[in-house]
């Protein structure tokens, strides 16, 4: 992902400087994700912040076009699916692997043997693109935060998830 950089300045301490990664998706072609940005005002100045106040969402149409390039080679994807293991059996979207909600934070601190040996799958790179899905988006937009936060810069959510993938509910 690209590295952005925003600077805080306070007359007092001089500046600080932050780096963080963020991701502007490669999904198609030149396109990007946009996200959102925090401005907030203090006294008279403006502050900006690159962090989003969300993982970026993407649509059935982007997610397929990622599966596609994953399945020709051109994009490292991984399609995380974080319902329950009940929940499965109403179907799954073509190249999800699966890690329940709760074992999310957990899976991503093991090591890559351990990961491998419990989830049957390798764990994903860092700089993989991953997208979480679930039934409706609520917990997959909280397993792309806690990817973010342990150091995966590249966390898209389908927030339309299996509803809008399959067309029906369960």
């Amino acid at each position: 992902g690209d590295v952005y950089k925003r600077q805080v300045s306070t007359q007092s301490t001089g500046s600080l400087m932050i780096s963080f990664k963020m991701m502007r998706a490669r999904v198609m072609g030149n396109s990007s994700i946009k996200t959102p940005y925090q401005h907030k005002y203090q006294g008279n100045r403006l502050f900006t912040s690159n962090m989003p106040l969300k993982p970026p969402i993407i649509t059935k149409e982007t997610l397929k076009n990622l599966i596609s390039k994953k399945n020709d080679g051109t994009e490292q994807l991984r399609l995380i699916d974080v319902r329950q293991r009940a929940e499965l059996e109403h179907g799954v979207i073509p190249t999800a692997q699966h890690i329940p909600l709760g074992e999310v934070s957990a899976a991503l601190d093991l090591e890559e043997d351990d990961f491998e040996e419990k989830y049957h799958f390798s764990k994903p790179k860092p700089e993989e693109t991953i997208v979480f899905y679930c039934k409706l988006g609520g917990r997959s937009e909280i397993a792309a935060n806690i990817a973010f936060q342990k150091g995966y810069p590249n966390v898209l959510n389908y927030k339309g998830s299996f509803e809008d993938w399959f067309g029906k509910s369960y």
